[in-house]
């Protein structure tokens, strides 16, 4: 990509007026309360699964509030603070901090390991339903984990993380709490790295207020808060000195020891969650050619102290990532398709799987020579975490985390709507809960695929610039990540 001179600003007078009027500020906290009430209706609630209707609803409106915000912000130059975006975001999270999980059942399973762990057992040895009675936990709790015949599937540092959490003597809500606080880190750090990017700090909205990361988080309490909190610091600390987003511009290459810090980090996403092995290439880059073995050095420290104390029972979760990998699935559209083929489950995965590693290798094989700005690296990120989420078979809505993790850092249409539209798939819990059948059907995962489809093409054909709150340069190159 050639380098760029940036543009200077020119202030619209009639927008910086705007920006200092009465109105405008009462109009952007009215916003920001309706986005607050909008949550709190759905805190109390008395049972979410029951509220499923209603849930798509406000989240979509929330969505819209935000997007009115983020392009307010945007063409009006109104001054939403760092301090504004994190008190909606601490705010609206502690409305679901003592909420029992309802959403989903993975946080039982959480617990049950944090509790094997810290009682001297290793959660690897034996599944849930084979532990000794003398071993085991609360009957209740057992009662309560999903595929308890199965080895847990959670790599070592997701077990320090219930184990933590366990270890706050407060049940469920101990882990929540825990993972609570590392969203609530990342939101700031977030906030850090658009600065550094030269990029306004409201964009955080992004993540920050919205509601797959609230309710997956601080409501059903998912594991994907540490993964993206560790792969967060491992970018930030990779990061040298500002530099203009989008323009190939110097930077200060990372000390060594925050290569390596960085690399420790980077294992610990990846040993929270196996994701973050398909920004590994990105990494690397950010890295620095010079500096990648320093890198390299320091996932492998961290994965060996991670790992190692749970050696050799660990083995046992292959068994479990084997069978997930070979027959679950939910609300995959692509996957659901290819099996109206005569091809059978495995072939269908292999080929949804190689055309993953084409998305992999049209991601990053434009980069593959030089270092790109920060920017595009998380710009290919979201393209990879978009692309996953369209061709996986199994599409739980908290495995778009990823991908609203960095819209605040690459706000393209298409992934904003996926990120909302996930939510559409827990239409599935309406009958479960009322009549304890798992009643899937075709038009949802249709739905979920068909509305980022949509959004892009509806962008193709009335705008030029695929980035609405912070477009590139008219003469910068296309990117693959744009599509």
């Amino acid at each position: 990509m050639p380098t760029v001179a940036p543009t200077k600003k020119v202030n619209n007078p009639s927008n910086l007026a705007m920006h200092c009027t009465p109105a405008c500020v009462l109009s952007q906290w009215g916003l920001c309360t309706a986005i607050v009430f909008s949550y709190l209706i759905l805190a109390l609630q008395a049972d979410l699964r029951l509220a499923i209707p209603l849930l798509i609803a406000v989240t979509a409106g929330v969505m819209i509030l935000i997007c009115i915000c983020l392009y307010t912000a945007s063409r009006y130059h109104w001054h939403v603070s760092p301090g504004q975006v994190m008190v909606v975001a601490i705010l609206i999270r502690a409305f679901f901090v003592l909420r029992p999980p309802e959403l989903s059942d993975d946080l039982f399973r959480y617990l049950w390991d944090g509790l094997r762990l810290l009682s001297g057992h290793n959660p690897y040895g034996l599944p849930p339903a084979a532990v000794p009675a003398h071993e085991a936990g609360p009957a209740a709790l057992l009662a309560r984990v999903n595929h308890a015949d199965l080895t847990t599937i959670y790599p070592p540092a997701a077990q320090w993380v219930f184990t933590a959490g366990a270890a706050l003597k407060s049940g469920l809500i101990g882990i929540k709490t825990v993972l609570v606080i590392f969203d609530v880190m990342t939101c700031a750090l977030i906030v850090r790295l658009l600065r550094i990017m030269e990029q306004p700090s409201w964009l955080a909205m992004l993540y920050a207020w919205h509601p797959l990361a609230v309710l997956e988080i601080a409501a059903s309490g998912h594991i994907d808060a540490a993964g993206m909190l560790f792969l967060v610091v491992a970018i930030y600390l990779l990061v040298g000195q500002p530099q203009t987003a989008g323009l190939v511009v110097p930077r200060a290459k990372p000390q060594w020891s925050r290569v390596f810090i960085a690399g420790v980090c980077y294992s610990m996403a990846v040993l929270t969650k196996l994701f973050p092995l398909v920004f590994f290439p990105g990494m690397l880059i950010l890295a620095g050619r010079s500096r990648c073995i320093v890198f390299c050095i320091g996932i492998t420290v961290g994965s060996l102290a991670l790992a190692l104390p749970f050696f050799p029972d660990i083995q046992n979760a292959w068994a479990t990532l084997s069978l997930y990998a070979r027959t679950w699935e939910f609300s995959g559209f692509l996957y659901r398709c290819m099996r109206l083929t005569p091809l059978s489950g495995i072939q269908t995965r292999c080929l949804i799987g190689g055309g993953f590693a084409v998305a992999l290798f049209v991601a990053y094989r434009p980069i593959g020579t030089r270092r790109p700005p920060i920017a595009d690296t998380l710009d290919r990120f979201r393209f990879l975490a978009l692309t996953f989420l369209l061709l996986t078979p199994t599409l739980h809505p908290w495995y778009a985390l990823y991908l609203v993790l960095f819209l605040p850092f690459s706000p393209a249409s298409c992934g904003i709507v996926l990120s909302w539209a996930v939510l559409l798939a827990y239409r599935v819990l309406i009958p479960y809960a009322l009549l304890g059948r798992w009643i899937e059907d075709d038009l949802t995962p249709f739905l979920i695929f068909a509305a980022p489809v949509a959004a892009w093409l509806l962008q193709r054909l009335t705008a030029d610039d695929p980035q609405y709150f912070h477009p590139r340069p008219k003469n910068a190159r296309q990117r693959p990540a744009d599509l």
